[in-house]
């Protein structure tokens, strides 16, 4: 019989791969990501603004007069809110026999909250901008601008708002009516 004698290395040497271990880690870091991913996901929804923000359209108008062809006349909307960002503004029209041209825009540094107003913005408002990918200040109205173009009557029932805050993206309808009479 031989004998052979084997070269064993001292124990502090020997590496014995364990990828099991490795395997273990990343399962333990992924379930540590997906756990952080959920709570904040559920504390983002928690935190996201009660709606309406704005407050509810009222249907009976709130602005009723006479309104001059081809002149235009204003109405404000004070949108209460800070880090609000206005995807787009569409006015609730639900009459407009007078073939008037309707315009949204920002009314940048407002110098007072108004209404409704016959006559140009230019020294009510800091700008004006289109009310589209806006964000809105703390002086900022949102402006309705309507031009009769003959006579008859319109009616606005307040503004379809969509609106984004953060992560958080949502549509709304608000603020006053008004009826405007063209003569």
């Amino acid at each position: 019989m031989t004998v052979v004698a084997l070269d064993v290395p001292p124990r502090s040497e020997v590496r014995v791969s364990k990828p099991h271990r490795r395997g273990r880690l990343l399962v333990v870091a992924t379930v540590v990501v997906l756990c952080f991913v959920g709570v904040r996901s559920w504390f983002d929804h928690r935190t996201a603004p009660v709606r309406p923000i704005f407050g509810p359209v009222d249907s009976s108008p709130n602005f009723v007069g006479p309104a001059a062809i081809n002149e235009p006349y204003q109405l404000g909307y004070w949108l209460p809110g800070h880090d609000l960002e206005i995807e787009g503004v569409t006015p609730n029209v639900s009459a407009n026999s007078a073939a008037a041209a309707i315009a949204v825009t920002v009314c940048r540094d407002a110098k007072e909250v108004f209404g409704a107003a016959p006559g140009n913005l230019q020294k009510a408002c800091g700008s004006l901008v289109p009310a589209r990918h806006v964000h809105l200040g703390p002086n900022d109205l949102v402006v309705v601008t309507v031009v009769p173009l003959a006579p008859g009557r319109i009616d606005v029932g307040g503004i379809h708002v969509d609106v984004r805050s953060g992560s958080h993206h949502w549509h709304e309808d608000t603020g006053p009516s008004a009826r405007l009479t063209a003569r």
